[in-house]
Parts: structure tokens; C-alpha cells; sequence
């Protein structure tokens, strides 16, 4: 009776300590996954096969990813989102472990189905992330952390960052004018007069002399016109569309990179003269086949695209410029 009774205890301290153990997260049943160094060579996303290269600027001068470059052409990144997917990772922490045994299938994490983010700094890879199936709770990820055998959850916003398509990562803003910074600007039509854009003399003059004496302290807000060549009088315009119009050069956003550049002419351009420094082109050339213009700009080696509904708002949305796209 003794006998049984020292067992059934001895039992029971066990299951105590299996339940504390699991409870506070014991070493063996926890993995901790350590922040990424401050400067980052490189980050390699990959998978069966598939590969796409996120590069540091080779003097390591660029601060929050300014001067990263994607894929083998080397295309401007954006840091903000290659920042995104540092941050994502570096919040991940200490994580409870799923699984020590092998037999990954069920978690997506078979080698022909595993994403995979690897991160490399002073020339030698830091961290290794092997991404699998979604977890069925939500909102998690089952992974593989470095050549341990153990699997984990991360967060759905660490998978959320995994790409392969360069484009996603490529920088969008192509250009970007400030309206403080453009004297006028040219609207030339193939075929048609030039469409030119200026501040008024009294918005002039008032910056000149930086006088405000009804809002004294406040920066006047700039009031601009809109004549054609040889006529006698300005457009009627309507203010909200030269606001527009300077919100599209302020953040000059591509749609899409093709691989082909445009051919033929352009059929229309823009030239930007600043109050300092070289004017700036904006070429566009007719719709393509799926009703986007493809763009150049001056300042700008890559080709691209805007939606039709921006490409208005680029030429003060006169219904004139599009007559011949719309037959």
C-alpha cells in the first residue's frame, strides 16, 4: 500500500513538473530567434528552385536600406519595404516549439514546397527562415529556423513579406516634383498647340516679396494658370485639377515596369522647367493594348506605365488629349 502510494506521488510530481515545464516555457520547448545584425549584405528569398536577390550597396553607405538594389539587373529597391521585412523578422522573438519530430509534409515544410529567407551580413549568412503552411488557428506560419530540426510559429506577417516577383520590390516613385519647386510647365500635344502652365503674377510677386499681410506668418497658397499658345485668354480650369495635376508630379508613381520600351513617338509631352536646375520631360506615348499609357521621364532611365485615370489628371484632364483613344 505504501509502495503504491510513493509511485502515484512520485507520478504525480512528474505531471507538475511536465505542466510547469510547459507552462513557463522550458528551454526544450521554446526557440529563440535572434535579431538581425544593424547592416545586412544581402537577403535571399527562394524557392524550389527559384531565386531573387535583395542587395545592399556594395560600400554598405546607404542608411535604412537607402541604395538597395533587386534581382540581377540591379533595379532601385524600395527600402521601406525591405524594411518591413527586417522589422517582421526581428519581432518574432522567442517562439514555442511545434514539433521536434521529422515528417514536415504536413506542415508545408517538405523541401519542393518551403519558402525561404536567407539573411547575410560580413559576408556570411546570420539567420535562415524555411517557411511552410499557414497554421490553421490564423494568423501564424509553421517554419524551420536555421538547420534545427524543431518547428515553430511565426507571425502571418513575416510570410506576408515573401516574394519572388521583382516587382514587387522595386521602387515605384519614379519621380517626384514638388509644386514649390516648378516655375511652369509645357503640355505639348503631337499636332497641337502647347498648353502652358504657370503661376498667376500676384502669387508671383506675393513669394517674391514675402508679403502676407492677410495671414501673416502662413505661406500663401500658389494660384496657377493655363494658356494655349497664341490665344488671348487662359483656360477655364478648375482648381481642384492643377491640384491634382501637382499631386501626380509630386509622386510620380509607376503602375508597371514593361520589358519593352515604348517605340514611335510620344504622343504627348510634358517639360517641367524648375525654379533651379534642368527641366524635367514627361513623355507619354498612346494606351497599349489593356488601356495603360507607357511613360518616360527624362530623369529616369526605366520605362512605365500610368492608368488612364492618372494620365488625365497629368494633362489637367482636358477630354480633348484623349478624343482619338476613345472612338
Amino acid at each position: 500500500m505504501k509502495r503504491t502510494i510513493i509511485y502515484s506521488s512520485i507520478a504525480a510530481l512528474l505531471v507538475i513538473i511536465f505542466i510547469f515545464q510547459e507552462t513557463a516555457g522550458g528551454g526544450k520547448n521554446t526557440l529563440e530567434i535572434s535579431s538581425l545584425p544593424d547592416t545586412l549584405d544581402s537577403i535571399i528569398l527562394s524557392r524550389d528552385g527559384e531565386t531573387l536577390e535583395l542587395q545592399a550597396p556594395s560600400d554598405k553607405s546607404g542608411e535604412n536600406f537607402e541604395g538597395w538594389t533587386v534581382g540581377p539587373e540591379n533595379y532601385p529597391a524600395d527600402r521601406i519595404l525591405i524594411s518591413d521585412l527586417v522589422t517582421a523578422v526581428n519581432n518574432t522573438g522567442t517562439k514555442e516549439i511545434i514539433s521536434s519530430r521529422e515528417g514536415y509534409g504536413k506542415y508545408g515544410l517538405e523541401e519542393a514546397d518551403v519558402r525561404t529567407m536567407q539573411f547575410f551580413s560580413g559576408g556570411r549568412k546570420v539567420l535562415e527562415l524555411k517557411l511552410g503552411d499557414k497554421a490553421s488557428l490564423g494568423g501564424s506560419v509553421y517554419a524551420l529556423i536555421d538547420d534545427r530540426r524543431e518547428v515553430v510559429l511565426l507571425p502571418q506577417s513575416v510570410s506576408d513579406q515573401f516574394s519572388l516577383d521583382p516587382f514587387e520590390f522595386r521602387e515605384k516613385q519614379v519621380e517626384s516634383l514638388s509644386q514649390d519647386e516648378i516655375s511652369r510647365v509645357v503640355i505639348q500635344k503631337t499636332g497641337g498647340a502647347d498648353l502652358r502652365i504657370s503661376r498667376n503674377d500676384s502669387s508671383l510677386s506675393t513669394e517674391a516679396t514675402g508679403e502676407n499681410d492677410e495671414n501673416e506668418g502662413e505661406s500663401p497658397e500658389t494660384e496657377w494658370k493655363a494658356r494655349y499658345a497664341g490665344a488671348a485668354e487662359d483656360e477655364e480650369i478648375d482648381p481642384g485639377r492643377f491640384r491634382d495635376f501637382f499631386t501626380e508630379l509630386a509622386d510620380l508613381r509607376a503602375a508597371d515596369f514593361p520589358e519593352d520600351s515604348p517605340s514611335g513617338s510620344p504622343w504627348l509631352e510634358l517639360t517641367v522647367h524648375l525654379i533651379s536646375g534642368d527641366p524635367v520631360i514627361v513623355s507619354l506615348w498612346p494606351p497599349d493594348e489593356g488601356g495603360s499609357y507607357p511613360v518616360r521621364v527624362s530623369t529616369n532611365p526605366y520605362s512605365f506605365t500610368l492608368p488612364q485615370w492618372k494620365a488625365r489628371r497629368l494633362v489637367l484632364g482636358i477630354d480633348s488629349y484623349f478624343e482619338a483613344f476613345e472612338e
